[in-house]
C-alpha cells in the first residue's frame, strides 16, 4: 500500500515539470523554399500565398545587383496574437538565418489595436472608426493585405541588403531601415530597395506636388538621409495631424467623448491596417468641413529625400539602363563618389546642372500611383469618397 501512495505522490510531483508542448511549434507551420533562399512560418500555406510572387521578383531584382549567392532569410506571418506571441526574432536567427521578419496580418493587427484601445482608452472610440477596426468591408482587408505585401517586400529587400553589404553587423529587425548601416550611400540604398519592391511611384505624387521644394539633386547624392524624431508618446516618429476647418478632430479619450470638441487624431498606418474618419461620419467632423493634412518638417525632409532617392534610381534605369546602373552601384561600393561617376561622358554627362533638369521633366511626366490603402480610401463609393 505503501509503494502505492508514494508512486502517486512521484506522478503527481514529476507531472509538474514534464515538458509542455512548444506553443511555436504548435501555432506556425514550415514552408521551405518557397521562394529560393527564403524560407515562411505560418499558420497556412494561404497565408503565406500573397507574398510569393511580389517576394519572388524583388529577389530575382535584387540578385542583379549582387548576385544570386544572397543572405537566407525568414519571413513569419501572424495572423493572431497568439502566434505573435509565440515567436521571437532571436529564436528564428538561432535557426541559422541571416536575417528574420515577423509580420502581423491585418487581422492580427486589428486585434493588437482593440486590445490597446481596451487597456488604455476603456473602448472609447469614434463608433465609425470602431466598426471599421472590429469590421472592416472586404474590399479593405484585400487592401489591407496589399499593404502589407508591399511594406513587407521593402523590408525584405532593405534586410538582404545590409545582411549582403555588412555581414559582419547582427541582424536586428527594428535597424532594418536605417540606411546608414549600409556601406552604398543613403540614396542609393533607397533607390534600390524602392526599384526591388516596385514601391517607387507610391512616393512619385509627394514629389511632383513638392518639386519646387525638393533638395537640389547635388546634395541628395551625398547628404545622410534626414533623421526624423521619435514620438512624444514613445512610438514611431512621423505621425500625420489631420485638420479641420473648424479645428483640428479630437481623439477619443475617456474624458473627451467621440465627436467632441477641438482637438486633433493621428491617421494610423501599422501592419497594413489603415484607418479614417469621414467627414460627417459619427465621431468624425461635420459632414462639408474641408479637412487637411499636416506634417512635421522632418518628416517632410525625410520623404522628400525618399522620394527623390527613389525616382532618381529609376531615372538613371531608364536613361541608362540596368548594366550601367550596376556599375553605379559597385563604384559606390568602392567609395568612388557618385558625382563623379555620373558625370562621365558614357553616363549622364559633365553639366549637372543639365541632368537635374531634365531629371525633373522625367518626374512630371511620370505616373504616379497611390499606395493600395490611399487608393481604396479615395475611390468613388469607397471609405473616405468624397460625398
Amino acid at each position: 500500500m505503501a509503494r502505492q501512495i508514494w508512486a502517486a505522490v512521484l506522478l503527481v510531483v514529476t507531472a509538474g515539470f514534464a515538458p509542455q508542448q512548444d506553443t511555436f511549434t504548435k501555432n506556425f507551420k514550415l514552408f521551405r523554399e518557397i521562394v529560393p533562399g527564403i524560407d515562411f512560418f505560418a499558420a497556412a500555406r494561404s497565408d503565406v500565398v500573397p507574398f510569393e510572387k511580389p517576394v519572388k521578383e524583388a529577389q530575382v531584382k535584387l540578385a542583379t545587383f549582387f548576385g544570386k549567392d544572397l543572405p537566407r532569410g525568414v519571413l513569419a506571418i501572424c495572423s493572431t496574437l497568439e502566434q505573435k506571441d509565440s515567436i521571437s526574432e532571436r529564436r528564428l536567427l538561432k535557426m541559422g538565418y541571416r536575417w528574420a521578419l515577423i509580420l502581423l496580418t491585418p487581422e492580427a493587427t486589428r486585434q493588437q489595436m482593440l486590445a490597446q484601445i481596451k487597456a488604455q482608452m476603456g473602448g472609447q472610440l469614434p463608433p465609425a472608426l470602431m466598426q471599421l477596426i472590429q469590421s472592416p468591408p472586404p474590399e479593405l482587408k484585400a487592401a489591407g493585405i496589399s499593404q502589407l505585401v508591399a511594406s513587407s517586400v521593402q523590408k525584405i529587400g532593405n534586410a538582404i541588403l545590409v545582411t549582403t553589404l555588412a555581414p559582419e553587423m547582427e541582424f536586428r529587425s527594428s535597424r532594418v531601415d536605417d540606411v546608414g548601416r549600409s556601406p552604398l550611400s543613403d540614396w542609393l540604398d533607397i533607390g534600390i530597395v524602392a526599384y526591388v519592391a516596385g514601391s517607387g511611384r507610391s512616393t512619385l505624387k509627394f514629389l511632383q506636388d513638392h518639386l519646387e521644394e525638393a533638395f537640389p539633386l547635388e546634395d541628395v547624392l551625398s547628404m545622410s538621409r534626414p533623421f526624423v524624431a521619435p514620438a512624444t508618446d514613445g512610438g514611431p516618429g512621423g505621425g500625420v495631424r489631420i485638420v479641420t476647418a473648424g479645428g483640428p478632430v479630437p481623439r477619443a479619450s475617456p474624458q473627451t467623448p467621440p465627436g467632441g470638441g477641438p482637438g486633433e487624431i493621428r491617421a494610423a498606418t501599422s501592419g497594413g491596417t489603415h484607418a479614417a474618419v469621414r467627414s460627417g461620419d459619427p465621431g468624425g467632423p461635420p459632414q462639408g468641413m474641408p479637412v487637411a493634412m499636416t506634417m512635421p518638417k522632418d518628416v517632410q525632409d525625410r520623404l522628400l529625400f525618399d522620394a527623390e532617392s527613389s525616382s532618381f534610381f529609376a531615372y538613371l534605369i531608364d536613361k541608362l539602363g540596368i548594366e550601367k546602373c550596376k556599375a553605379v552601384v559597385l563604384a559606390n561600393r568602392e567609395k568612388k563618389d557618385t558625382r563623379e561617376i555620373l558625370l562621365q561622358k558614357d553616363m549622364l554627362g559633365s553639366d549637372f546642372e543639365t541632368i537635374e533638369k531634365d531629371w525633373q521633366t522625367w518626374v512630371k511626366s511620370q505616373k504616379p500611383e497611390g499606395p493600395a490603402m490611399m487608393q481604396h480610401m479615395t475611390a468613388p463609393g469607397k471609405p473616405g469618397a468624397k460625398p
